[in-house]
């Protein structure tokens, strides 16, 4: 069931996303704190994702370090620092990324007991490939059909 709601997810907003932005310029010149600072926050999500797990249990643990969540980190500096145009292309970039993701633990949670850890990690890495361009093609295929 999640791994449906998460398709559908993946495919209504890749589908509702405007169109990729041409040759996106940065806005703002970064600064020489920026980029540290970025890696500070992140590195103080995932140890707050640690300490909640110890805390709430795993599973909040994992909600807390998801990509949602690191995405808004990231989002809002790109979306900062290059527009709006450049962090609409960094959410389409997680999209399209996720489908890839959700095949390859999908079949790395189900076949390591039907085919052993190596097939299964070999066919998870093919599942992942073949997911990730079976996306990349229907996405292009819709933009290309869809008129200007």
């Amino acid at each position: 069931m999640s791994a449906a709601m998460t398709l559908t997810v993946i495919v209504v907003g890749l589908q509702t996303l405007p169109a990729p932005g041409a040759n996106v310029q940065p806005l703002n010149p970064t600064r020489t704190w920026e980029i540290p600072v970025r890696m500070m926050l992140s590195g103080v999500t995932v140890v707050a994702a640690v300490a909640a797990a110890d805390a709430l249990g795993s599973f909040l643990g994992g909600v807390l370090s998801s990509l949602p969540v690191l995405l808004s980190i990231m989002g809002s500096s790109v979306h900062r620092a290059a527009g709006a145009p450049a962090a609409t292309d960094l959410m389409r970039g997680a999209l399209s990324s996720a489908a890839g993701t959700l095949g390859f633990l999908l079949v790395l949670c189900y076949a390591p007991q039907l085919l052993g850890p190596l097939a299964a990690f070999l066919l998870a890495l093919t599942a992942l490939l073949v997911s990730d361009s079976l996306l990349r093609w229907s996405v292009l295929r819709a933009a290309t059909a869809q008129p200007a």
